[in-house]
């Protein structure tokens, strides 16, 4: 999850990534404290709408959709049509979940594999978006 964190961190297509330790130096000195066996396996990506979080999803072949998170192998959820749906989107944007928000649950595939994969995807991703979206991501 963290290698997972540290590419899309630096992608254009991201607007923003939660992980422990993700969001700068404070932030990480609170990670190292409160987490010292290490960070997790989970993290959620946001591509800032509906339509890049599709494309993402259609650009991921070996990593499986599901409405859970949890397996041996790496998994990704769309809360906002999942475990989410039933909320309006004003009651879904007020608790930090776009449109654009994907949830990884990382497996113990070969970390190579799925940064290589994810990394394909988020250029798919970015070779889709105008130049609004990818000045929005930078600043995040």
């Amino acid at each position: 999850a963290a290698a997972l964190a540290r590419l899309a961190s630096g992608h254009p297509a991201v607007v923003a990534v939660h992980y422990p330790g993700s969001r700068g130096p404070a932030e990480e000195a609170l990670a190292v404290r409160m987490l010292p066996r290490g960070r997790g396996s989970m993290l959620a990506i946001d591509l800032g709408g509906r339509a890049q979080a599709d494309r993402l999803l259609g650009a991921l072949p070996e990593v499986r959709l599901a409405p859970s998170l949890g397996d041996v192998a790496t998994t990704v959820s769309h809360p906002g049509v999942s475990s989410h749906r039933n909320l309006s989107p004003d009651q879904r944007r007020a608790l930090g979940i776009g449109d654009g928000l994907l949830r990884f649950s990382v497996g113990i595939e070969a970390v190579e594999d799925l940064t290589t994969e994810l990394g394909a995807a988020l250029d798919a991703v970015a070779g889709t978006m105008g130049p609004a979206h990818s000045a929005r991501s930078t600043s995040a």
